[in-house]
């Protein structure tokens, strides 16, 4: 399949550049390379590839193309709503004005995923020793379908994740601008204040917390979230209501048009597996990591949204936010196992693989499968 092949050929490409030292003229070869594959798959892919791209991508980019000068965009844009995304709306127009071709943007789009994605994996690299290569695989095999259907969510998981770094060094300052900034780009970024709320819950400053209180904080923080999804359906209306979220987030709730939209099986069990092992490691972890509770809760977080999608598909998507520091969180695991650690690095790739084979071609899900290239069609 065209998507494993090229995962695994930017993953070698990633390898390369991580094992060559200084700034050699392979090296950003070698780089420029694995970011570029995906990046080029998603832009020649045909409009059917990625349920959004018809929803929404195409025709935005087309009709942003055909504007003669910036105020008309505006226009547009403001009669979208002024809280529907505008950084995202800008980047199109710019990139509409520059090629009219609208697989441009999507390559772009893609690019700018890759980038953020890659800078993130290397501040965790650089903190805990991990391999980039092998994380980026992990969430390419996670999230790269899915990106090609939530194109705007998936820019704002990315920058969500890069800025996220900044709470290892316990920079919470540049957490939060970075945080606002994302929101311009989608919305649904305002739930990057529960990645803030685990950050504070399971941070320990020198040790001051017992364990005793630091189980009571999560315990309290597991409360609040199981009542954020118990609450999904009325915050969500009072949020659209206010203007804070576009009209189409009712479209996901229970009784909405999306409510039973083709939930993948996996969404049942994977969670558990990610939580389980990362649960199981938590002791060791600890020993080694001072925010391994951080990345507990987050598998915690995305096991709970993930069986909240009963009531409503949009808790489904904020599991997006999570993924990619649960697979932090599995590596931590099993780095602190060092025996036999490339053997469970290989098993948890291989669960990954068969999961992603479950989601997107038996199930379907994002409509990513089989791909094809535009001019096929």
């Amino acid at each position: 399949m065209i998507y494993i092949g090229m995962f695994f050929l930017s993953y070698v490409f990633m390898k390369i550049y991580e094992r060559k030292k200084g700034n050699s003229y392979i090296r950003f070869v070698c780089l420029a390379v694995a970011l570029f594959l995906p990046s080029l798959l998603a832009g020649l892919r045909a409009d059917s590839i990625g349920t959004d791209v018809l929803v929404y991508a195409k025709s935005v980019y087309c009709t942003v193309a055909s504007f003669s000068n910036f105020g008309d965009f505006f226009n547009f844009w403001s009669f979208n709503s002024v809280t529907s995304d505008p950084f995202y709306f800008l980047l199109t127009f710019l990139l509409a004005k520059t090629f009219s071709d609208y697989h441009f943007g999507l390559f772009v789009y893609q690019l700018l995923i890759e980038i953020l994605f890659f800078m993130g994996s290397r501040r965790v690299s650089e903190k805990y020793k991990f391999s980039i290569s092998l994380l980026i695989l992990w969430i390419h095999l996670c999230l790269y379908n899915v990106g090609l259907n939530a194109i705007r969510q998936m820019i704002a998981v990315s920058m969500l994740f890069y800025f996220s770094t900044f709470l290892m060094d316990n920079k919470i300052k540049q957490f939060v601008i970075g945080w606002i900034f994302v929101i311009f780009w989608h919305s649904s970024a305002l739930l990057g204040v529960v990645i803030l709320g685990v950050y504070v819950v399971s941070y320990n400053k020198k040790g001051i917390l017992t364990q005793k209180q630091s189980i009571t904080r999560c315990v309290l923080f597991i409360s609040a979230i199981l009542l954020i999804i118990v609450m999904m359906q009325p915050m969500t209306s009072i949020l659209v209501n206010y203007g804070f979220l576009r009209g189409n987030y009712l479209n996901y709730l229970s009784g909405g048009i999306y409510q039973s939209a083709g939930l993948p099986r996996s969404v049942l069990i994977a969670p558990f597996i990610y939580l389980s092992t990362i649960f199981l490691r938590f002791k060791n972890m600890r020993k080694n990591y001072e925010l391994a509770i951080f990345f507990l809760l987050c598998a915690i977080c995305n096991f709970a949204f993930s069986f909240g999608a009963a009531i409503s598909t949009s808790l489904l998507r904020i599991t997006f936010y999570f993924i990619p520091f649960v697979m932090v969180g599995i590596m931590m695991a099993i780095v602190t196992k060092k025996k036999n650690c490339r053997f469970w690095l290989s098993i948890i790739t291989i669960i990954l693989l068969i999961f992603g084979y479950i989601d997107f071609v038996v199930k379907g899900y994002n409509e990513t499968y089989p791909y094809e290239f535009y001019w096929s069609v």
